[in-house]
């Protein structure tokens, strides 16, 4: 029966349609964890992710899940809520020997923790979030260009007052994006005013009060850094009976085939993050470095791009865009000052950020 099943040598047809016969009969199913016993393989790769509630986290964990199934994996998940804790739990669960390998978009901020959990030689890759310490292979997404240019382009239209609100500061995500907050509102020539600053936590119910504190501090336009708060954004701002464009600029991720995008696409620019070329990046480097075919030195992929999606843009034209921007742009990054400000009119120094975008 063995033989048959795997096919590890040679059985005649006739006794291969006894076996298959029996099997259909007598309901038998192989013992997976004999065979993982026996190969060394589970041919599973678990899945450590923040909040599977989270639009964004559940395209890249369908994406994983197709790809692995493609290649004969399957995905177990973990949730761990934003908790440093809990991740430390699943971590310590699934690489005991449950899983071939991790993905990991890890809540932790202290790399050493991170480094003690995981087994000497063990496959990891990080996905969205990083350390400093580049010892783990990682696959990410750069989102200070849209972040840059969406700042400058809310000074061209005359704002003077730009809040933003940050996911958890202690993410590598968040502390891209305010980067280029600060960086934008240095270089468009607008003072940049900490208490206009502000984090949510990036789970559910966590903007409603950065908001409140932001429109008292007189903000024209404001920036939400994540796609969970930036619906809730959307949500609370017509609940107030604030008006995008007429009373309140508004720059924000989102899922580009949510519902609500459709509603409000007119009214403010958008960040789309190609969430399915992540996740099909995900599993195919998970799945290289267990096969060993490459290196955790030499796998670092940070070429996927977010980008900039300006307002009046159709549902159907998003997803174009999405379609041709997902493509690894290795080495794009943001390099210098190439682009003339005064291509976004904005008067005084001659410099801006480089960005790139499809059109």
């Amino acid at each position: 029966m063995s033989h048959t099943i795997n096919n590890t040598r040679y059985v005649s047809e006739e006794t291969k349609e006894k076996v298959y016969k029996a099997i259909a009969e007598l309901g038998y199913t192989p013992d997976a964890s004999a065979r993982s016993f026996r190969t060394g393989k589970k041919r599973t790769v678990g899945f450590i992710v923040p909040d599977i509630s989270n639009k964004f986290f559940g395209t890249i964990i369908e994406s994983v899940e197709n790809y692995l199934s493609a290649h004969g994996y399957h995905l177990i998940i973990a949730n761990t809520k934003e908790d440093a804790d809990r991740e430390e739990t699943n971590i310590r669960l699934l690489a005991a020997g449950l899983v071939d390998g991790l993905l990991v978009a890890s809540t932790m901020e202290d790399f050493e923790r991170f480094n003690h959990l995981i087994p000497a030689g063990f496959p990891v890759v990080l996905v969205d979030r990083t350390f400093e310490t580049k010892k783990y292979s990682s696959i990410c997404v750069s989102n200070f260009q849209p972040i840059y240019r969406s700042v400058c382009r809310l000074a061209a239209k005359g704002a003077k007052r730009i809040g933003i609100v940050g996911g958890l500061p202690r993410l590598s995500s968040t502390k891209e994006r305010i980067s280029a907050y600060r960086e934008a509102m240095a270089d468009c020539g607008l003072p940049l005013d900490d208490d206009l600053i502000l984090y949510g936590n990036s789970m559910e119910n966590s903007v409603q009060s950065c908001l409140d504190k932001l429109l008292e501090r007189k903000c024209d336009a404001i920036v939400v850094c994540q796609g969970l708060m930036a619906s809730e954004t959307v949500i609370y701002l017509h609940q107030k009976g604030i008006q995008l464009v007429k009373d309140l600029d508004l720059v924000s991720f989102v899922d580009y085939d949510s519902n609500l995008y459709d509603l409000y696409s007119n009214q403010m620019d958008c960040i789309v993050q190609p969430a399915e070329e992540l996740g099909r990046s995900a599993g195919e480097q998970i799945l290289d470095l267990r096969s060993g075919l490459i290196g955790r030195a030499h796998s670092n992929k940070e070429g996927l791009a977010a980008f900039l999606t300006h307002r009046n843009k159709g549902l159907q034209a998003i997803r174009t865009d999405i379609r041709r921007n997902q493509q690894r742009l290795t080495g794009v990054g943001f390099t210098g000052k190439k682009l003339i400000r005064s291509h976004l009119g904005i008067p005084g120094s001659q410099q801006c950020g480089a960005i790139q975008q499809p059109v």
